[in-house]
Protein backbone atom coordinates (compact mmCIF):
# COMPACT_ATOMS: atom_id res chain seq x y z
CA UNK A 1 0.00 0.00 0.00
CA UNK A 2 1.51 3.17 -1.39
CA UNK A 3 1.62 6.25 0.92
CA UNK A 4 -1.57 7.69 -0.60
CA UNK A 5 -3.34 5.09 0.23
CA UNK A 6 -2.40 4.63 3.74
CA UNK A 7 -3.12 8.06 4.19
CA UNK A 8 -6.15 8.03 3.16
CA UNK A 9 -6.91 5.02 4.71
CA UNK A 10 -6.06 6.93 8.20
CA UNK A 11 -7.57 10.60 7.35
CA UNK A 12 -10.44 8.13 5.73
CA UNK A 13 -11.35 6.81 9.69
CA UNK A 14 -10.63 10.16 11.42
CA UNK A 15 -12.56 11.88 9.49
CA UNK A 16 -15.78 9.15 9.75
CA UNK A 17 -15.26 9.34 13.61
CA UNK A 18 -15.85 13.19 13.42
CA UNK A 19 -18.74 13.52 10.77
CA UNK A 20 -21.97 11.81 10.05
CA UNK A 21 -24.01 11.13 7.13
CA UNK A 22 -28.09 12.20 7.52
CA UNK A 23 -30.31 9.11 7.79
CA UNK A 24 -33.45 10.33 7.60
CA UNK A 25 -33.77 12.84 4.43
CA UNK A 26 -36.88 12.58 2.24
CA UNK A 27 -35.83 11.29 -0.39
CA UNK A 28 -35.29 7.81 -1.98
CA UNK A 29 -31.56 7.67 -1.17
CA UNK A 30 -28.35 9.65 -0.04
CA UNK A 31 -25.81 10.35 -1.67
CA UNK A 32 -24.26 7.12 -1.29
CA UNK A 33 -25.32 4.66 0.34
CA UNK A 34 -26.11 1.09 -0.68
CA UNK A 35 -29.56 0.56 -0.69
CA UNK A 36 -32.92 2.52 -0.77
CA UNK A 37 -33.79 2.41 2.80
CA UNK A 38 -36.11 5.37 2.68
CA UNK A 39 -37.88 4.88 -0.46
CA UNK A 40 -38.44 1.24 1.19
CA UNK A 41 -39.61 2.45 4.56
CA UNK A 42 -42.03 4.97 2.44
CA UNK A 43 -43.65 2.22 0.28
CA UNK A 44 -43.28 -0.04 3.72
CA UNK A 45 -45.90 2.31 5.78
CA UNK A 46 -48.12 2.65 2.58
CA UNK A 47 -48.50 -0.93 2.78
CA UNK A 48 -49.21 -0.42 6.40
CA UNK A 49 -52.20 1.65 6.57
CA UNK A 50 -50.42 5.31 5.19
CA UNK A 51 -51.42 7.36 2.49
CA UNK A 52 -50.91 6.10 -0.85
CA UNK A 53 -48.63 8.10 -3.37
CA UNK A 54 -46.31 7.91 -6.17
CA UNK A 55 -44.20 10.55 -6.57
CA UNK A 56 -40.87 10.71 -4.71
CA UNK A 57 -38.87 12.09 -3.64
CA UNK A 58 -42.03 13.07 -1.78
CA UNK A 59 -42.32 17.18 -1.22
CA UNK A 60 -43.92 18.27 1.83
CA UNK A 61 -43.95 19.85 5.39
CA UNK A 62 -44.75 16.67 7.27
CA UNK A 63 -41.01 16.80 8.69
CA UNK A 64 -41.25 20.55 10.22
CA UNK A 65 -43.39 18.05 12.42
CA UNK A 66 -40.52 15.76 13.39
CA UNK A 67 -37.35 18.36 13.13
CA UNK A 68 -33.83 16.96 12.70
CA UNK A 69 -32.27 16.05 15.56
CA UNK A 70 -28.58 16.86 16.98
CA UNK A 71 -27.90 19.56 13.86
CA UNK A 72 -24.41 20.86 14.55
CA UNK A 73 -26.49 24.32 14.50
CA UNK A 74 -30.41 25.14 14.55
CA UNK A 75 -32.58 27.90 15.33
CA UNK A 76 -36.08 28.35 15.33
CA UNK A 77 -37.99 31.71 15.54
CA UNK A 78 -41.44 33.06 14.34
CA UNK A 79 -42.42 31.24 11.29
CA UNK A 80 -38.47 30.66 10.63
CA UNK A 81 -36.43 27.21 11.04
CA UNK A 82 -32.67 26.80 10.05
CA UNK A 83 -30.51 23.76 10.89
CA UNK A 84 -26.88 22.42 9.85
CA UNK A 85 -24.95 19.77 9.85
CA UNK A 86 -21.55 18.65 8.68
CA UNK A 87 -22.07 15.56 6.94
CA UNK A 88 -19.16 12.85 5.96
CA UNK A 89 -17.59 8.94 5.66
CA UNK A 90 -15.68 6.57 4.63
CA UNK A 91 -16.19 3.96 1.73
CA UNK A 92 -14.82 0.91 -0.20
CA UNK A 93 -16.22 -0.25 -2.81
CA UNK A 94 -14.88 -3.38 -5.16
CA UNK A 95 -16.48 -4.75 -7.96
CA UNK A 96 -16.05 -6.97 -11.01
CA UNK A 97 -18.26 -4.82 -13.51
CA UNK A 98 -15.96 -1.82 -12.55
CA UNK A 99 -12.83 -3.90 -12.35
CA UNK A 100 -11.96 -1.40 -9.53
CA UNK A 101 -11.39 -1.29 -6.36
CA UNK A 102 -12.15 2.29 -4.29
CA UNK A 103 -11.11 3.90 -1.36
CA UNK A 104 -13.29 7.34 -0.59
CA UNK A 105 -13.93 9.60 1.54
CA UNK A 106 -16.81 12.49 1.55
CA UNK A 107 -17.42 15.42 3.68
CA UNK A 108 -19.88 18.25 3.34
CA UNK A 109 -22.94 20.19 4.76
CA UNK A 110 -26.50 19.06 5.19
CA UNK A 111 -28.77 22.21 5.29
CA UNK A 112 -32.69 22.11 5.80
CA UNK A 113 -35.10 25.33 7.09
CA UNK A 114 -37.99 26.92 5.98
CA UNK A 115 -39.40 30.19 6.61
CA UNK A 116 -43.40 31.10 6.24
CA UNK A 117 -44.06 29.28 3.20
CA UNK A 118 -40.87 28.27 1.93
CA UNK A 119 -38.55 25.66 2.83
CA UNK A 120 -35.54 24.54 1.42
CA UNK A 121 -32.62 21.27 1.56
CA UNK A 122 -29.27 21.18 0.23
CA UNK A 123 -27.11 18.31 0.67
CA UNK A 124 -23.51 19.04 -0.99
CA UNK A 125 -19.94 17.00 -0.31
CA UNK A 126 -16.81 16.84 -1.90
CA UNK A 127 -15.27 13.53 -2.82
CA UNK A 128 -11.82 11.81 -2.11
CA UNK A 129 -10.86 8.68 -3.77
CA UNK A 130 -8.49 6.19 -4.82
CA UNK A 131 -8.75 4.10 -8.07
CA UNK A 132 -6.44 0.81 -8.35
CA UNK A 133 -7.78 1.19 -12.17
CA UNK A 134 -5.71 3.07 -14.13
CA UNK A 135 -8.74 4.26 -15.88
CA UNK A 136 -11.18 4.79 -13.47
CA UNK A 137 -15.12 5.10 -13.78
CA UNK A 138 -17.62 6.72 -12.29
CA UNK A 139 -19.77 5.07 -9.77
CA UNK A 140 -22.51 7.00 -9.05
CA UNK A 141 -22.06 7.90 -13.17
CA UNK A 142 -21.95 10.83 -12.96
CA UNK A 143 -18.87 13.08 -14.08
CA UNK A 144 -15.51 11.73 -12.75
CA UNK A 145 -12.54 13.78 -13.53
CA UNK A 146 -9.04 12.13 -12.22
CA UNK A 147 -6.13 14.20 -11.36
CA UNK A 148 -2.35 13.66 -11.63
CA UNK A 149 0.65 15.04 -9.60
CA UNK A 150 3.43 16.87 -11.25
CA UNK A 151 5.76 13.97 -11.29
CA UNK A 152 3.16 11.60 -12.28
CA UNK A 153 4.00 9.11 -9.19
CA UNK A 154 -0.05 10.00 -7.48
CA UNK A 155 -3.27 10.13 -9.01
CA UNK A 156 -6.26 10.35 -7.38
CA UNK A 157 -10.06 11.59 -8.28
CA UNK A 158 -11.76 14.29 -6.67
CA UNK A 159 -15.40 16.02 -7.30
CA UNK A 160 -18.25 17.07 -5.77
CA UNK A 161 -21.99 15.85 -5.29
CA UNK A 162 -25.37 18.30 -4.43
CA UNK A 163 -28.79 17.22 -4.23
CA UNK A 164 -31.13 19.81 -3.13
CA UNK A 165 -34.67 22.19 -3.52
CA UNK A 166 -36.45 24.90 -2.89
CA UNK A 167 -40.10 25.12 -2.76
CA UNK A 168 -43.00 27.88 -2.08
CA UNK A 169 -46.37 27.00 -1.06
CA UNK A 170 -49.11 29.29 -2.63
CA UNK A 171 -52.29 27.92 -1.26
CA UNK A 172 -52.92 26.26 -4.39
CA UNK A 173 -49.97 24.51 -5.56
CA UNK A 174 -46.48 23.78 -4.37
CA UNK A 175 -43.98 25.33 -6.45
CA UNK A 176 -40.20 23.79 -6.53
CA UNK A 177 -37.35 23.99 -8.26
CA UNK A 178 -33.86 21.99 -6.83
CA UNK A 179 -31.61 18.99 -8.41
CA UNK A 180 -32.45 15.43 -7.73
CA UNK A 181 -33.26 12.00 -9.05
CA UNK A 182 -37.48 11.76 -9.89
CA UNK A 183 -39.18 8.39 -9.09
CA UNK A 184 -42.61 8.14 -10.37
CA UNK A 185 -44.91 5.12 -9.91
CA UNK A 186 -45.78 2.63 -7.48
CA UNK A 187 -42.74 0.35 -8.07
CA UNK A 188 -39.07 -0.49 -5.94
CA UNK A 189 -36.62 -0.90 -8.36
CA UNK A 190 -38.01 -0.71 -12.14
CA UNK A 191 -40.13 1.97 -12.73
CA UNK A 192 -40.61 2.75 -16.26
CA UNK A 193 -40.62 6.31 -16.71
CA UNK A 194 -38.93 7.98 -13.59
CA UNK A 195 -36.47 5.67 -11.99
CA UNK A 196 -34.63 6.54 -8.20
CA UNK A 197 -31.20 5.00 -9.81
CA UNK A 198 -31.28 7.71 -12.53
CA UNK A 199 -28.67 10.51 -12.73
CA UNK A 200 -30.10 13.74 -10.73
CA UNK A 201 -30.58 16.89 -13.16
CA UNK A 202 -31.76 20.25 -12.29
CA UNK A 203 -35.90 20.62 -12.54
CA UNK A 204 -38.67 22.68 -11.80
CA UNK A 205 -42.14 21.17 -10.46
CA UNK A 206 -45.84 22.78 -9.89
CA UNK A 207 -47.57 20.18 -8.15
CA UNK A 208 -51.48 20.58 -6.71
CA UNK A 209 -54.08 18.26 -5.37
CA UNK A 210 -57.70 18.66 -5.89
CA UNK A 211 -59.50 16.23 -3.60
CA UNK A 212 -58.63 11.93 -4.84
CA UNK A 213 -56.54 13.96 -7.82
CA UNK A 214 -52.95 14.92 -8.01
CA UNK A 215 -51.18 16.26 -10.42
CA UNK A 216 -47.23 16.76 -11.16
CA UNK A 217 -45.96 18.80 -13.94
CA UNK A 218 -41.96 18.67 -14.14
CA UNK A 219 -39.48 20.11 -16.08
CA UNK A 220 -36.10 18.99 -16.00
CA UNK A 221 -32.99 19.96 -18.36
CA UNK A 222 -30.67 17.34 -19.58
CA UNK A 223 -27.61 16.32 -20.56
CA UNK A 224 -26.66 14.42 -23.84
CA UNK A 225 -23.48 13.07 -23.15
CA UNK A 226 -21.81 10.98 -19.87
CA UNK A 227 -18.50 13.24 -20.32
CA UNK A 228 -17.98 16.77 -18.64
CA UNK A 229 -15.59 17.86 -21.83
CA UNK A 230 -17.83 17.16 -24.33
CA UNK A 231 -19.48 19.64 -26.34
CA UNK A 232 -22.69 17.67 -26.90
CA UNK A 233 -23.43 18.77 -23.32
CA UNK A 234 -24.09 22.46 -25.07
CA UNK A 235 -26.85 20.97 -26.62
CA UNK A 236 -30.30 21.73 -25.50
CA UNK A 237 -32.32 18.39 -24.04
CA UNK A 238 -35.45 19.79 -22.95
CA UNK A 239 -37.59 17.19 -20.76
CA UNK A 240 -41.67 17.55 -19.84
CA UNK A 241 -43.77 15.39 -17.94
CA UNK A 242 -46.97 15.39 -16.03
CA UNK A 243 -48.40 12.64 -13.37
CA UNK A 244 -52.07 12.85 -12.92
CA UNK A 245 -52.37 10.12 -9.59
CA UNK A 246 -56.38 9.89 -8.83
CA UNK A 247 -57.21 8.03 -5.40
CA UNK A 248 -59.80 5.69 -6.81
CA UNK A 249 -60.46 4.17 -3.51
CA UNK A 250 -59.22 4.23 0.30
CA UNK A 251 -56.65 1.33 -1.04
CA UNK A 252 -56.38 1.79 -4.75
CA UNK A 253 -54.63 4.26 -6.85
CA UNK A 254 -54.39 5.10 -10.17
CA UNK A 255 -52.08 7.19 -12.41
CA UNK A 256 -51.39 8.23 -15.75
CA UNK A 257 -47.89 9.62 -16.95
CA UNK A 258 -46.65 11.26 -19.59
CA UNK A 259 -43.12 12.31 -21.00
CA UNK A 260 -41.73 14.75 -23.73
CA UNK A 261 -38.45 14.93 -25.01
CA UNK A 262 -37.25 17.37 -26.65
CA UNK A 263 -34.21 18.20 -28.72
CA UNK A 264 -32.78 22.23 -29.72
CA UNK A 265 -35.82 23.89 -29.34
CA UNK A 266 -38.25 24.46 -26.45
CA UNK A 267 -42.02 23.89 -26.11
CA UNK A 268 -42.76 26.00 -22.38
CA UNK A 269 -46.71 25.20 -23.44
CA UNK A 270 -45.63 21.56 -22.26
CA UNK A 271 -45.36 22.62 -18.93
CA UNK A 272 -48.72 23.13 -18.25
CA UNK A 273 -50.98 20.14 -16.74
CA UNK A 274 -54.09 20.47 -18.75
CA UNK A 275 -52.23 20.54 -22.07
CA UNK A 276 -52.04 16.65 -23.21
CA UNK A 277 -48.50 16.07 -24.33
CA UNK A 278 -48.87 13.25 -26.72
CA UNK A 279 -51.45 15.39 -28.41
CA UNK A 280 -49.38 18.58 -28.31
CA UNK A 281 -46.26 16.98 -29.97
CA UNK A 282 -48.31 16.04 -32.97
CA UNK A 283 -47.61 19.92 -33.56
CA UNK A 284 -44.34 19.47 -33.00
CA UNK A 285 -41.24 18.33 -35.35
CA UNK A 286 -41.40 14.47 -35.20
CA UNK A 287 -37.47 14.48 -35.78
CA UNK A 288 -37.01 16.67 -32.40
CA UNK A 289 -39.40 15.15 -29.92
CA UNK A 290 -39.49 11.97 -28.72
CA UNK A 291 -42.62 11.06 -26.13
CA UNK A 292 -43.93 7.79 -23.59
CA UNK A 293 -47.36 7.02 -21.95
CA UNK A 294 -47.83 5.43 -19.09
CA UNK A 295 -50.17 4.02 -16.98
CA UNK A 296 -49.82 2.15 -13.53
CA UNK A 297 -51.83 1.32 -10.62
CA UNK A 298 -51.66 0.32 -7.29
CA UNK A 299 -53.71 -1.63 -4.87
CA UNK A 300 -53.37 -2.21 -0.97
CA UNK A 301 -54.98 -4.54 1.78
CA UNK A 302 -53.64 -2.52 4.60
CA UNK A 303 -51.19 -4.17 6.90
CA UNK A 304 -50.54 -7.03 4.84
CA UNK A 305 -49.43 -6.42 0.95
CA UNK A 306 -49.31 -4.03 -2.28
CA UNK A 307 -49.73 -5.40 -5.61
CA UNK A 308 -48.92 -2.58 -8.70
CA UNK A 309 -48.27 -2.56 -12.64
CA UNK A 310 -47.09 -0.14 -14.74
CA UNK A 311 -46.82 -0.21 -18.43
CA UNK A 312 -45.46 2.41 -20.74
CA UNK A 313 -45.29 3.12 -24.54
CA UNK A 314 -42.78 4.69 -26.31
CA UNK A 315 -44.54 6.89 -29.11
CA UNK A 316 -46.04 3.82 -30.61
CA UNK A 317 -48.16 4.90 -34.39
CA UNK A 318 -50.52 2.03 -34.40
CA UNK A 319 -52.19 -0.45 -31.73
CA UNK A 320 -52.01 -3.13 -34.19
CA UNK A 321 -47.76 -3.44 -34.14
CA UNK A 322 -48.50 -3.75 -30.20
CA UNK A 323 -50.67 -7.29 -30.65
CA UNK A 324 -48.20 -8.25 -33.51
CA UNK A 325 -44.99 -7.34 -31.19
CA UNK A 326 -43.03 -8.42 -34.17
CA UNK A 327 -41.53 -5.08 -35.59
CA UNK A 328 -39.61 -2.06 -34.41
CA UNK A 329 -43.15 -0.23 -34.44
CA UNK A 330 -44.19 -2.54 -31.01
CA UNK A 331 -41.81 0.08 -28.54
CA UNK A 332 -43.17 -0.65 -24.97
CA UNK A 333 -42.41 -1.81 -21.72
CA UNK A 334 -44.09 -3.40 -18.54
CA UNK A 335 -43.26 -3.83 -14.77
CA UNK A 336 -45.38 -5.58 -12.04
CA UNK A 337 -45.01 -6.22 -8.52
CA UNK A 338 -46.43 -7.59 -4.99
CA UNK A 339 -44.88 -6.37 -1.61
CA UNK A 340 -45.88 -8.57 1.32
CA UNK A 341 -45.12 -6.54 4.96
CA UNK A 342 -45.98 -7.37 8.56
CA UNK A 343 -45.03 -5.98 11.62
CA UNK A 344 -44.65 -7.40 15.06
CA UNK A 345 -44.00 -5.24 17.68
CA UNK A 346 -40.40 -2.87 17.33
CA UNK A 347 -39.47 -5.52 14.11
CA UNK A 348 -40.81 -4.65 10.90
CA UNK A 349 -40.28 -7.07 7.60
CA UNK A 350 -41.34 -7.34 4.24
CA UNK A 351 -40.93 -8.90 1.00
CA UNK A 352 -41.04 -7.63 -2.17
CA UNK A 353 -40.84 -8.96 -5.57
CA UNK A 354 -40.69 -7.45 -9.07
CA UNK A 355 -40.77 -8.33 -13.08
CA UNK A 356 -39.66 -5.98 -15.88
CA UNK A 357 -39.81 -6.11 -19.11
CA UNK A 358 -38.59 -3.50 -21.79
CA UNK A 359 -38.64 -4.35 -25.54
CA UNK A 360 -35.74 -3.20 -28.36
CA UNK A 361 -35.62 0.61 -29.00
CA UNK A 362 -37.52 1.99 -26.28
CA UNK A 363 -35.84 5.20 -24.78
CA UNK A 364 -34.00 5.51 -28.43
CA UNK A 365 -34.81 7.93 -31.12
CA UNK A 366 -33.99 8.64 -34.51
CA UNK A 367 -30.42 9.98 -34.61
CA UNK A 368 -28.11 9.84 -31.94
CA UNK A 369 -27.94 12.10 -29.31
CA UNK A 370 -30.95 13.87 -29.68
CA UNK A 371 -34.26 13.36 -28.47
CA UNK A 372 -33.80 10.03 -26.03
CA UNK A 373 -35.34 9.59 -22.93
CA UNK A 374 -31.75 10.00 -21.07
CA UNK A 375 -29.57 12.15 -19.15
CA UNK A 376 -26.10 11.87 -19.18
CA UNK A 377 -26.32 8.82 -21.80
CA UNK A 378 -28.89 6.71 -19.13
CA UNK A 379 -32.58 6.08 -19.04
CA UNK A 380 -34.41 8.33 -17.00
CA UNK A 381 -37.09 5.24 -16.29
CA UNK A 382 -35.91 1.49 -16.26
CA UNK A 383 -31.98 1.19 -15.62
CA UNK A 384 -31.41 -1.64 -17.79
CA UNK A 385 -32.63 0.44 -20.81
CA UNK A 386 -33.86 -0.99 -24.00
CA UNK A 387 -33.94 -5.06 -25.04
CA UNK A 388 -34.14 -5.83 -21.19
CA UNK A 389 -35.94 -8.06 -18.50
CA UNK A 390 -35.34 -8.92 -14.99
CA UNK A 391 -36.75 -10.40 -12.09
CA UNK A 392 -35.96 -9.14 -8.49
CA UNK A 393 -37.02 -10.45 -4.87
CA UNK A 394 -35.76 -9.35 -1.77
CA UNK A 395 -36.63 -10.41 1.81
CA UNK A 396 -35.89 -7.38 4.73
CA UNK A 397 -36.14 -6.51 7.95
CA UNK A 398 -35.72 -3.53 10.54
CA UNK A 399 -35.50 -3.69 14.23
CA UNK A 400 -35.94 -0.44 16.33
CA UNK A 401 -35.03 1.64 12.74
CA UNK A 402 -31.72 1.30 13.86
CA UNK A 403 -30.56 -2.69 12.79
CA UNK A 404 -31.86 -3.63 9.04
CA UNK A 405 -30.97 -6.78 6.64
CA UNK A 406 -31.77 -7.79 3.56
CA UNK A 407 -31.80 -10.54 1.03
CA UNK A 408 -32.13 -10.12 -2.41
CA UNK A 409 -32.15 -12.24 -5.45
CA UNK A 410 -31.70 -10.95 -9.09
CA UNK A 411 -32.31 -12.15 -12.52
CA UNK A 412 -31.94 -10.57 -15.51
CA UNK A 413 -31.20 -9.85 -19.33
CA UNK A 414 -29.97 -7.90 -21.67
CA UNK A 415 -29.45 -7.92 -25.46
CA UNK A 416 -26.43 -6.60 -27.18
CA UNK A 417 -28.18 -7.01 -30.64
CA UNK A 418 -28.90 -3.36 -32.33
CA UNK A 419 -32.12 -1.12 -30.63
CA UNK A 420 -30.36 -2.41 -27.32
CA UNK A 421 -28.31 0.72 -26.45
CA UNK A 422 -30.10 3.75 -25.36
CA UNK A 423 -27.71 5.74 -28.77
CA UNK A 424 -29.04 3.38 -31.02
CA UNK A 425 -31.03 5.08 -34.24
CA UNK A 426 -34.82 3.71 -34.50
CA UNK A 427 -35.40 3.64 -38.19
CA UNK A 428 -37.36 6.06 -39.59
CA UNK A 429 -39.36 4.69 -42.36
CA UNK A 430 -40.71 1.14 -43.03
CA UNK A 431 -41.15 0.39 -39.34
CA UNK A 432 -43.56 -2.66 -40.18
CA UNK A 433 -41.09 -3.76 -42.11
CA UNK A 434 -38.10 -4.09 -39.47
CA UNK A 435 -38.09 -7.29 -37.26
CA UNK A 436 -37.30 -6.89 -33.91
CA UNK A 437 -35.99 -9.97 -31.46
CA UNK A 438 -36.12 -9.28 -27.77
CA UNK A 439 -33.24 -10.73 -26.05
CA UNK A 440 -30.64 -11.23 -28.71
CA UNK A 441 -27.16 -10.84 -29.00
CA UNK A 442 -25.27 -9.52 -32.12
CA UNK A 443 -24.90 -13.22 -33.43
CA UNK A 444 -28.34 -13.78 -33.45
CA UNK A 445 -28.41 -15.87 -30.38
CA UNK A 446 -30.20 -15.35 -26.98
CA UNK A 447 -28.38 -13.87 -24.42
CA UNK A 448 -27.37 -15.41 -21.46
CA UNK A 449 -29.16 -15.33 -17.82
CA UNK A 450 -27.23 -13.22 -15.46
CA UNK A 451 -27.39 -14.18 -11.03
CA UNK A 452 -26.85 -11.62 -8.43
CA UNK A 453 -27.65 -12.87 -4.85
CA UNK A 454 -27.06 -9.90 -2.22
CA UNK A 455 -27.05 -9.71 1.24
CA UNK A 456 -26.96 -6.25 3.44
CA UNK A 457 -26.58 -5.46 6.08
CA UNK A 458 -26.75 -1.55 8.56
CA UNK A 459 -26.78 0.04 11.60
CA UNK A 460 -27.64 3.48 12.79
CA UNK A 461 -27.35 5.19 16.17
CA UNK A 462 -27.54 8.63 16.97
CA UNK A 463 -23.90 9.95 14.98
CA UNK A 464 -23.02 7.02 13.49
CA UNK A 465 -23.69 4.53 10.72
CA UNK A 466 -22.69 1.17 9.26
CA UNK A 467 -23.01 -0.24 6.06
CA UNK A 468 -22.06 -3.72 4.58
CA UNK A 469 -23.64 -5.23 1.01
CA UNK A 470 -21.84 -8.06 -0.30
CA UNK A 471 -23.04 -9.02 -4.35
CA UNK A 472 -22.04 -13.00 -5.20
CA UNK A 473 -21.71 -14.82 -8.39
CA UNK A 474 -22.15 -13.16 -11.71
CA UNK A 475 -21.56 -9.54 -10.27
CA UNK A 476 -19.19 -10.20 -7.41
CA UNK A 477 -18.53 -7.26 -5.27
CA UNK A 478 -18.59 -5.62 -1.85
CA UNK A 479 -19.32 -2.50 -0.48
CA UNK A 480 -18.91 -0.66 2.97
CA UNK A 481 -18.95 2.49 4.93
CA UNK A 482 -18.85 4.25 7.77
CA UNK A 483 -20.16 7.87 8.47
CA UNK A 484 -21.38 9.76 11.19
CA UNK A 485 -23.39 13.36 11.57
CA UNK A 486 -22.33 16.05 13.83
Amino acid sequence: MNLFRKTSFLLGLAFACSFAQDWDLDRPYTLRTLNYLPLLNNLHQQALSGGQDGIFPRRDSLWRKDLPKNPLFSWKGDGGYLAGSIVGGYEYRASKSLGDTIKAMDGGLLIRGYKDSVEFWLDARIYNEDHSAKNPRSWDREFLEVQDSVNGDISYTSYARYRGHISAHLGWTRIDAGRDAVHWGPGYWGNLTFNQQGIPFPQLSMETTIGPLTVKSLYGDLLVSPSSMDRLNTRDRNLYAHRYEFQATKNLMIAINEQTIIDSINEPILFIPIVPQFMQKGQMSEEYNNGTLSMDFCYRKPGWFRVYSEFLLDDMASPVSLFKNDNVEAKWAYMGGVHFVRNFGPIESGFISEYARVEPWVYTHFNQNTAQVAHQGLPLGNPLGPNSQSIDAMVYGRFNNRLFGSLRTRWWWKGTDYGSQINDETPSSNHFDTPKSFLHDTNGDVVDMNFTLAPSFSYTYKYVGMQLELNFFDNPGVYARLGLQW
